[in-house]
Formats: C-alpha cells, structure tokens, sequence
C-alpha cells in the first residue's frame, strides 16, 4: 500500500484531521502494547468501505479506534462536503464506534455531551441520500403492526413537541413532500382516516376536550378553507355525503349530545349575521321542494312527534315558572315589610 500513501491520494491532503490521523496510525504501526489485557482492534489505514479490501492495518485501542474514525469522518466532510458518498461512508463507520456486542465490549463508551453529540449527527449524516426497498419497508411494517405504545411514551413525546413551532421552511419542505405523494399513499392515509379505531377516537376526542381556539386560529382556519375549497372539492364532498345513511347508533349518540344545549346569545347573533342577506339560488329551492316532497310518512311521523315532545317541554317548563311565580307571591304577601 505504499503506492497509495505516496499518491494524490485525498487521504494525503494537508488537512489537519488527516495529519492527526496519520500520527496515530504511525505510532501505532511501531508500538508494542506491554499490557496483554487492554482491548484491542484491527484497523485498515486506507479504509476499506473507500478503498476495498487491502492489508495495510494497524492495531489500535478501543479509544484510538473511536478517535480516528472520528477525524476521518471530520477530514472528508471538511474537504468535500457531507453530501460527498466518503463523508456518508465515514460518517456510518463512526456510528458503529458506538455500538457494543458480546465481542467488542471492550470498546471505547462515549461519554460527554460533546461526544453524544457527534454520533447522533453522524448517524443523521449516515442517512443522507438513503432509501429503504419494498421489500425492507414491508419488513418494516409488519414489524411495527400491532404495536402500541405506553401512556408514558405517548405522554413523553407530547410534551416533547409542546410550544414548538415550525419554520416556513419546514412548513414549505412538508408541502412539496405531501404535494409529490403518490397516490396510493394518499389511499392508504384517506383509508386510515375514515376508519380510525373506537380507541384513537377516543383518545382524539379527549386531546381536544375543553380546548377552546382563539379568534386569530379560527380566522386562520376560516380563510385557509376558505382558499383551498374549489369548486371541484366541492362537488367530491358533496358526492361523497349523498346517500349516506347514519346508523340509528350515530343518530342515538346525536341526539344524546344536543339533549338540553342551549345556543348561546352571541352564537345566535353569528348565526344571524352570517344568513342575513343571503337568498337560495332557484337551483337550491328546486332541491329543497324535491327533498320536501320525497319525505315518507315515517318520517313525517317522527317530525310531528318531535315536534309535540318540544311543545310538551315547553308547557311543562312555562307552568313550572307559572307556579314558582304564584307560590313567591303567596310568600311575599304574608311577610310583613
């Protein structure tokens, strides 16, 4: 391998990661380790994830062996970048610096934030530019079916992401990622949507318990809707609410909500304000005349009944008041002022 160390090789740069590493290296070629019991590895000069496979080695110990990864990893992303395939390569050989098995429990545990630090970004550099196949994701996935997580996690990554808000620039990267989706994807998240377990409604239901929005989040909602309703959603939403029927389950759990609630003064004046002024289109009325007269007897029997519960409400609360007020007055008569 003296051809390659006498090159233009990159490795032989003036860099001063490079110069550090060849010190060790050097050093290590002419040492003799005295003590038999400290841990030791093989390592290639010339690495071989670069080079291929070559016998230019050294034996270096577990913390030497940790430190020239690392200036390795330093030297080739300073001289070409992290996005070059060398710096990707380095970066994953360091990663495995930190892992431990029953035959390398001897090596080198990171231990200061600094070195936290460098490994859990070279893992991220790791990834760049990598994809996993068909095959690993459906491995992936069946792996992953099934599995719930505690409370605690769940508890944990919520507050983890608390207050957190996101920069244009991740809201503009997640827009191109949902806008290049393809369509089977976007099948899969519709279906999951639609049908969502007893459970993950349960647990929705409950996040947003009590949570009211500001008038700010509600005019943002407002003119988004606003600007992403088309003429075209329009028609989808419209032809995919048409005959649709609630089963009596949904309807009992409809009207079990609305039993009692009272619109409050200013819903009603909102509700006002947003109908004052408008006028059913001809198209509109001609629909509403139809659904009119399509209503079966069954129907129409279930209205008239609803209607007379309401009236029977109505009496009952009028001649409660009625008599609460006739029973005041006989107690104010016989007080004496």
């Amino acid at each position: 391998m003296i051809e390659l160390k006498d090159s233009k090789d990159p490795l032989n740069i003036d860099n001063k990661y490079f110069k550090w590493y060849w010190e060790i290296c050097e050093r290590a070629k002419t040492r003799v380790l005295e003590d038999k019991t400290i841990y030791t590895e093989r390592h290639h000069v010339y690495p071989k994830s670069i080079y291929g496979e070559n016998n230019d080695m050294v034996v270096l110990t577990g913390r030497e062996h940790f430190i020239v990864h690392h200036l390795l990893w330093w030297g080739y992303r300073e001289e070409y970048g992290i996005n070059d395939y060398r710096s990707i390569k380095m970066a994953c050989a360091f990663t495995f610096m930190s892992t431990y098995s029953k035959d390398t429990t001897g090596r080198y545990k990171v231990k200061s934030s600094y070195e936290f630090q460098m490994v859990h970004q070279a893992k991220k550099e790791a990834k760049i530019g990598f994809h996993h196949s068909e095959e690993t994701k459906l491995k992936l996935s069946l792996a992953n079916k099934g599995k719930k997580q505690s409370e605690e996690t769940i508890e944990k990554k919520r507050l983890s992401i608390k207050g957190l808000k996101r920069t244009e620039e991740t809201k503009a990267k997640m827009r191109i990622a949902q806008s290049n989706m393809s369509d089977e994807t976007k099948r899969k998240i519709s279906e999951g949507k639609k049908n969502p377990s007893q459970e993950t409604r349960y647990r929705i239901g409950n996040a947003r318990r009590g949570c009211k929005l500001t008038e700010e989040t509600k005019q943002k909602i407002s003119n988004t809707i606003k600007q992403n309703m088309t003429d075209e959603k329009r028609a989808k939403i419209s032809a995919a609410g048409k005959g649709r029927k609630r089963s009596p389950e949904t309807q009992a759990k409809i009207n079990l909500a609305v039993v009692g609630s009272k619109r409050s003064k200013e819903t009603r004046e909102k509700m006002s304000l947003a109908q004052k002024g408008k006028k059913h289109t001809e198209e509109s009325k001609a629909k509403m005349s139809l659904i009119h007269k399509n209503i079966t007897e069954e129907t129409r029997e279930k209205m008239r009944l609803a209607q007379y519960n309401r009236y029977k409400k109505a009496k009952e609360i009028s001649e409660l008041n009625k008599d609460n007020k006739t029973e005041l007055n006989n107690i104010m008569e016989n007080v004496d002022v």
